[in-house]
């Protein structure tokens, strides 16, 4: 991380400024690089959290395709279970219409 000097900031070490403003500008200078240095940990472990998820994705795919199976066969229940309270036959909704014509 390179800074670019500020022609309206004097240099820090300037020999005529006195030393306590010196000191003063070079703190100011590091707190600035340190925040800017935290930012850009930040955002890196933001990124590899991200990447670490990526490389998770099947998983989540696979457990995400075994709930929906799961929520398939319940719903496959379900409607069988209103068909025969129905009294509609195998293969048709509750208005009586065959599955392959809806």
């Amino acid at each position: 991380m390179t800074t670019v000097p500020d022609p309206d900031r004097p240099d820090p070490t300037e020999p005529d400024l006195p030393v306590e403003q010196r000191l003063e500008r070079l703190l100011l200078e590091a707190e600035e690089s340190l925040r800017a240095l935290h930012e850009e940990l930040a955002a890196q472990r933001t990124h590899l959290r991200q990447h670490q998820e990526i490389e998770r994705l099947p998983e989540h795919l696979a457990r995400t395709s075994s709930k929906w199976a799961g929520i398939r066969v319940f719903l496959d229940e379900l409607v069988a279970d209103f068909r025969r309270l129905r009294g509609a036959e195998p293969g048709e909704d509750a208005a009586g219409r065959r599955d392959e014509d809806a």
